[in-house]
């Protein structure tokens, strides 16, 4: 015999080597293909024709050339059937094939054969008639062709008693000379059933039992459900039983005992009951049991220990209680031992230091106590040990300290203590340590950095003291640090900039001092930095900006001073930054607007003034915002986490206003005769409202001037010069001399505003939407809202305000305004009344030397000139020019 692993569909044993017997297990196999769904179907094309052998997934024995004593259904094979009706159908094939096989032997029909078994029936009679029994095969043999057919397509079957119902039946078996035929190669005589991933549906039959010859038995993943019926303990001859990965319940038969042979049990990711049965310490030739992610509970039965040929053992996740006992000592040849996610106590036997072969333990996630054995890694082979959230106490560590074997580690959240710097050894394997939430103490040792395989280094929230050594960065393996809630001193080394893999760096809760070296900006796969709580000060460093993974960012509760960097706009992917608790002071950098993945900002408890910027309103991501404890003033920003702040993240400012309850509603300017809101109708518009001051009998009120300033306003007919630019018929209209004047009048104006007016006034927003023509294009500056009169006896330090790509760079980080800004956003204006759009790129150093050196001829210049017009004859040409000089002027560093 040839069993095959790789055999698709149902297969066994004929002694026959005759073509035709050939054709009709061909015929057999083509009949229960039929039975399959389509999908099924598609995948066993090549089953077609009479010789199986050469079908895709059968295998057929060398010297019979008759198909294998191995059965077969892999995942390749969807059947959507009970395992009964795939059972039924497998014991008509062998009934039809044995018939056949035994037509030329002589039969005295009329001596041994009992009178009452029917010669033929039709299926669809089988409910009628009493005397015929559907679930023995002594009867299937007899059904013509079309019930045969009609047997195979029908199910699924509720259930079938495999077992003959009486002794006449055995005696029919016996007296056709059957015996022996079913000897050689029926169902009874099946070596390796292979049913997995077929999601077959319903119970294991009791009639499993009588497959009393089969060594394997594969039934995982599956959607069978029931118990496991006690008639399994009949397998004597098993070996593999693979029944994982199923809907299985009940209590596992004390019957299992009675499986000598059995090498693997798994019975993993079922719904197990009960206790785990004391006859299964019975199996001394099992070597792997899995018995985890069930409800199993009760004790560990003390009978395991009886299992000397134990390799590995899995009973997680269950719900099992009690202590370990000692006996677990004699599984000498024990692997790997997991029992974690229990209600296992009291401590661990002394003599699991016994296994010296032993190189995974998890017993995380319990309650033991007292000490892990000492001698643990005696054998050298310990690789695994996870130990977590559990009430162990002890120097663990030193226990470990020459167990050079460790990979991984897990001891975190137990109260293991021990001095860190004196049991720690170096382990040139490890690749993760977590002894988080323990009582550890001691510095940290340079020997650290010889753990080059070392991935995950977690020691948070214990009670190491000292420095952290600056031999961390050779570690260059390193993903994860987390040494978080601990009593560090001194600087960040800057040698951490050399973990080119570093993903996480947690330093929080610390008293370390200095500044964040600007080395870690190099880490370019770091994803989160979080060093909040600690004496950090200084500047914050601009350039973690350029970290392009970096999501999570805390810096909060350190002594930073300075400005928030601007340059954080630039940050990729950030989604958390938290500044709060230090000495920040100055504007909010309207940059931050560009963070579009930001979902939370705390820059509470700083000393941070002016108004929030209006590109917070692009921030389309932010959920939650804390501003509270600063000086800043003006109107919350409409977008939803301030649409839905409360007072106790915007507390304690100087002059916030918006519509939220403790915060005053929003006024836009206070004049002689009133005061001007802000007011959001349910429309969606945004429009002015202008409150008149209460006045008294004896005052008179000048309705006059408030007609004729509502007659104004209502019958003013001026264009936005933006709008004029973006619309391609209008422009035509624009021609260079209406251009040329309007640069005119927005210089004249300037000019008024900054030297004749005392003290002078600073627009802040001079820009293309805050120009308007009249009909006769003469222009006009609006939009004074944000204007700002200088005081000459001040620095006139304000929050940011204007436009993106009209204000002057420097005013972004010195917030000081003066009329210098204005003359730079009049430069950018120029250029785009000339250009028909905004410059862009035209403002840079290069392209600014080439405007000073162009004349209307030159390339680079006359092709900038808005297209749409016709080219500037010369007496026009030479002032574009002249204008086009002068702005670059305007947007030099010193205009």
């Amino acid at each position: 015999m040839n069993p095959s692993s790789s055999i698709v569909g149902f297969s066994l044993t004929i002694s026959s080597t005759s073509s035709t017997l050939q054709s009709r297990e061909a015929s057999a196999l083509l009949k229960w293909k039929a039975s399959l769904d389509n999908q099924s179907q598609a995948l066993l094309s090549s089953w077609s024709g009479n010789n199986s052998c050469s079908w895709f997934g059968i295998t057929c024995d060398e010297d019979s050339m008759s198909l294998s004593n191995v059965l077969k259904l892999r995942s390749i094979l969807r059947c959507y059937c009970s395992l009964l009706h795939l059972l039924l159908v497998l014991i008509w094939y062998y009934s039809e094939n044995l018939d056949h096989e035994n037509e030329n032997e002589e039969i005295d029909d009329n001596s041994n054969v009992p009178n009452d078994v029917p010669n033929a029936y039709n299926i669809e009679n089988f409910g009628d008639d009493p005397h015929f029994d559907i679930y023995d095969p002594t009867n299937w043999k007899n059904l013509d062709n079309t019930s045969r057919d009609i047997l195979v397509e029908r199910g699924p079957i509720r259930e079938m008693n495999l077992n003959f119902p009486n002794d006449k039946y055995s005696r029919h078996f016996s007296y056709a000379n059957y015996s022996r035929k079913l000897s050689n190669g029926a169902l009874w005589n099946l070596r390796e059933l292979d049913i997995s991933s077929s999601s077959l549906t319903g119970n294991i039959p009791i009639s499993i039992g009588n497959l009393s010859f089969l060594s394997n038995l594969y039934l995982h993943r599956n959607k069978l459900w029931g118990s496991i019926p006690q008639e399994i303990g009949k397998l004597i001859n098993i070996q593999l039983l693979i029944p994982h990965d199923n809907s299985l319940s009940g209590s596992i038969p004390r019957e299992i005992g009675n499986l000598l042979n059995l090498e693997i049990l798994f019975l993993h990711v079922n719904k197990l009951s009960g206790s785990i049965p004391l006859e299964i310490g019975n199996l001394w030739n099992l070597k792997q049991l899995f018995l985890q992610d069930n409800i199993l509970f009760g004790f560990i039965p003390s009978k395991l220990g009886l299992m000397r040929s134990l390799l590995q053992i899995k009973l997680s996740n269950n719900s099992l209680s009690g202590k370990i006992s000692p006996t677990i000592g004699n599984l000498s040849h024990l692997q790997s031992l997991d029992f974690h996610g229990n209600h296992l106590s009291g401590t661990i036997p002394t003599e699991l230091n016994m296994l010296s072969n032993l190189q995974n333990f998890q017993v995380h996630d319990n309650n033991f106590i007292g000490q892990m054995p000492h001698n643990i890694c005696i054998g050298g082979n310990l690789k695994f040990i996870s130990a977590s959230n559990n009430h162990f106490t002890g120097k663990v560590l030193k226990s470990l300290k020459n167990c050079s074997s460790l990979i991984r580690l897990w001891l975190d959240n137990n109260h293991f203590d021990g001095n860190i710097k004196d049991d720690f050894d170096v382990y040139p394997n490890l690749m993760f340590m977590a002894l988080n939430d323990n009582n550890f103490y001691g510095h940290l040792s340079s020997n650290w950095g010889k753990c080059r395989n070392m991935t995950h280094l977690h020691i948070s929230r214990n009670n190491i003291s000292g420095y952290l050594p600056a031999e961390l960065g050779e570690a260059t393996n390193l993903y994860s640090i987390d040494l978080s809630s601990n009593h560090l001193i001194g600087k960040i080394p800057k040698e951490l900039g050399n973990l080119t893999m570093l993903g996480r760096l947690y330093l929080s809760n610390n008293h370390l001092s200095g500044n964040v070296p600007v080395q870690i900006a190099s880490l370019k796969g770091l994803e989160t930095l979080d060093v909040a709580e600690n004496n950090l000060s200084g500047f914050i460093p601009k350039q973690l900006a350029i970290l392009p993974r970096l999501f999570n960012l805390s810096l909060s509760h350190n002594k930073f001073i300075g400005n928030i960097p601007f340059e954080f706009g630039q940050f990729k992917v950030l989604e958390s930054l938290d500044l709060s608790g230090n000495v920040l002071k100055g504007a909010i950098p309207p940059m931050l607007g560009n963070l579009k993945r930001l979902e939370t900002l705390n820059i509470s408890h700083n000393i941070l003034f002016g108004l929030i910027p209006s590109s917070f309103d692009q921030m389309i991501s932010l959920s939650f915002v804390d501003i509270s404890y600063n000086q800043l003033e003006g109107p919350l920003p409409n977008m939803r986490a301030f649409n839905n702040a409360t007072i106790e993240v915007l507390r304690n400012n100087i002059g916030l206003c918006g519509n939220v309850s403790g915060l005053n509603p929003c006024k836009i300017s206070s004049r002689a005769q009133g005061k001007v809101y802000k007011a959001d109708l349910h429309s969606g518009q945004v429009v002015a409202v202008k409150k008149f001051h209460s006045v008294t009998n004896e005052e008179n009120f000048d309705l006059n001037c408030f007609a004729n300033e509502i007659q104004a306003l209502t019958e003013i007919q001026h264009r936005s010069l933006e709008k004029i630019l973006k619309d391609d018929e209008e422009v035509i209209t624009f021609d260079w001399n209406k251009r040329v004047n309007v640069i005119k009048d927005v210089a004249n104006a300037l000019y008024y505003m900054h030297h004749d007016c005392s003290p002078p006034i600073v627009h802040r927003d001079i820009s293309s939407k805050n120009i308007l023509l009249d009909l006769e294009y003469v222009a006009r500056v609006s939009d004074f809202g944000i204007a700002k009169l200088l005081n000459p006896n001040s620095t006139n330090l304000t929050s940011f305000a204007g436009t993106y790509g009209y204000a002057a760079p420097e005013f972004a980080y010195t917030m000081e305004v003066n009329v210098k800004c204005d003359v730079y956003s009049f430069g950018i204006l120029a250029l785009e009344i000339l250009y028909g759009k905004h410059p862009g790129d035209i403002i840079s150093n290069s392209s600014q030397w080439t405007i000073l050196n162009s004349t209307l001829d030159s390339m680079p210049f006359k092709d900038e000139l808005d297209q749409r017009l016709p080219r500037p004859m010369n007496h026009i040409a030479k002032k574009l020019v002249s204008i086009a000089k002068t702005t670059i002027f305007c947007l030099d560093e010193r205009p």
